[in-house]
């Protein structure tokens, strides 16, 4: 009988469905709230959730196999998520969280991506992860330039 292999793939995606289950629901139930000034933020938030719950999945089922045409749309539809996740990052990074909510909101991404990023990526000031941290603590700090 063989061991199961631990790949990064699957602590990854362990680690990040155990995040998004427990922060999705209270993000998408302040999201849907009486709008409020970081409704816009929220939402985003929410999206961002949704987008990791997506990567998790697909990250925590099996690969297609080389060169198959379920590999060529599994990769399409992983770059696809990439895309969406970098762009929602982006535009959280250049938001400001305004309320108790907003901030936690942005605060919980953070926690969660950005050590993962830097673990396993080669980060620079330009990466979204980095962006989206660094107006965390623009919004913390009140504003003021760090």
């Amino acid at each position: 009988m063989s061991k199961p292999s631990i790949s990064r793939r699957t602590v990854l995606g362990a680690s990040l469905a155990a995040t998004a289950a427990s922060v999705l629901p209270a993000v998408a139930c302040a999201a849907t709230s009486a709008g409020g000034p970081d409704a816009a933020l929220l939402k985003l938030a929410q999206e961002y959730w949704q987008i990791e719950n997506g990567l998790t999945s697909m990250e925590a089922g099996p690969a297609p196999a080389f060169g198959t045409a379920a590999e060529k749309d599994y990769e399409t539809r992983m770059g696809n998520l990439l895309e969406s996740k970098a762009r929602v990052l982006n535009l959280l990074a250049n938001m400001h969280a305004r309320t108790r909510e907003g901030l936690r909101a942005k605060g919980a991404i953070v926690e969660k991506s950005l050590p993962i990023h830097i673990t396993f990526n080669a980060a620079d000031l330009d990466d979204p992860e980095i962006r989206l941290a660094l107006s965390l603590a623009r919004d913390v700090a009140g504003g003021s330039s760090l």
